[in-house]
């Protein structure tokens, strides 16, 4: 009877969650980038049921939203305004490529090609070997592993020798034990093509280290919603629901409300979506 009332109870907070992430939301890179990883990986993993509830359509919508944005021409004054945000803010730009890496790397992996490729003078102005061997930072090194692994991805043969830098990121992640978590998630998500290919040896490796975060450092609270949700994603990326801890991140997630940001709530629909 328990079972049937967790049961339950996940398929309607799974419902809640995935209402809550296909609401309309502000137009913004971040967010189309952030809904089109989710889509993307959903359709993977739980193909037939992503065709039953039409999600297809969303991931249409999407793909729209991107070729809006990137042909819609930027203003003389949004211009100046975005060099001047960059001048005041100078750590801002690392973060600038994300969204539009993002576009390319889910959109070549959909079949688009190169139509939504990222200006190559942009990735050479954000991303350097010496940007690269300096980082010190944990959060920025994550962000450079991701775009290490995207690009790789996207042309191997102008940036695969990017990933030479891997254990030096891997190695400044470390030194922060939320953001490392973070570079380990990704090492899954990056090794399965967000769903598309069968995890490898590395991304087990990399859950075993996810095990022993769970174990002595995370905090099962309200807080860490979306890096717990991030855990449940790879467990259910590498078909681990053996996972020692895995009841117990389903358990807590499926408590949340509210969203503190629009990744929170597509991180949780992802989570407790019914991928068999």
């Amino acid at each position: 009877m328990t079972r049937l009332l967790f049961e339950k109870d996940m398929d309607e907070k799974s419902n809640y969650f995935l209402r809550e992430f296909l609401k309309a939301t502000k137009k913004t890179d971040d967010n189309i980038s952030i809904r089109l990883s989710i889509l993307f990986t959903l359709k993977h993993v739980a193909p037939i049921k992503f065709k039953a509830l039409k999600l297809d359509q969303y991931l249409e919508n999407v793909i729209s939203e991107i070729k809006e944005t990137v042909q819609k021409p930027t203003s003389y004054l949004k211009s100046v305004t975005s060099r001047i945000k960059g001048i005041v803010n100078k750590s801002r730009p690392l973060y600038d490529l994300q969204a539009k890496l993002d576009y390319w790397y889910y959109t070549k992996l959909l079949g688009y090609g190169d139509e939504y490729k990222v200006n190559d003078e942009m990735i050479k102005k954000i991303i350097t070997d010496d940007k690269i061997r300096k980082v010190t930072d944990p959060k920025d090194a994550v962000l450079l592993y991701i775009y290490v692994r995207a690009l790789a991805c996207c042309d191997s043969e102008k940036y695969g020798k990017l990933k030479k830098y891997i254990p030096l990121l891997q190695k400044t992640a470390q030194k922060d034990h939320n953001f490392y978590t973070y570079f380990l998630t990704h090492v899954i998500l990056y090794d399965t093509y967000f769903g598309q290919k069968k995890a490898p040896k590395s991304s087990f490796n990399a859950l075993n280290e996810l095990h022993g975060f769970c174990e002595d450092q995370l905090k099962f609270e309200r807080n860490n919603v979306d890096l717990m949700s991030e855990i449940i994603i790879c467990c259910k990326l590498c078909k681990a629901y053996d996972f020692p801890f895995y009841a117990k991140l389903v358990r807590n997630v499926i408590s949340t409300e509210t969203f503190l940001h629009y990744h929170e709530s597509a991180v949780l629909a992802a989570a407790t979506f019914d991928w068999e």
